[in-house]
């Protein structure tokens, strides 16, 4: 389980509309980082806890096939 239920408040318009593990760094989500490390060393599925924008976390990472590990998104 991942637990990314950060509202990112504290970062002014950089969170707005967006959960924090959705921020970049580089040309990539920070989730998107993490799910593929996991997915590489042989996690089989994952469930992302999240309380805002679970849309975007969906919309991104559809059912993780594109990592090759099945995702649920839970909401909080």
């Amino acid at each position: 389980m991942i637990l990314a239920a950060g509202k990112a408040t504290r970062l002014g318009v950089l969170g707005v509309g967006q959960p924090k593990c959705m921020l970049r760094l580089g040309q990539r989500p920070l989730l998107e980082w993490t799910i593929e490390r996991l997915s590489a060393i042989g996690v089989a599925e994952l469930v992302i806890n999240v309380h805002q924008a679970p849309e975007v976390i969906r919309g991104h990472f559809g059912d993780g096939s594109d990592w090759q590990v099945p995702l649920c998104v839970k909401i909080v």
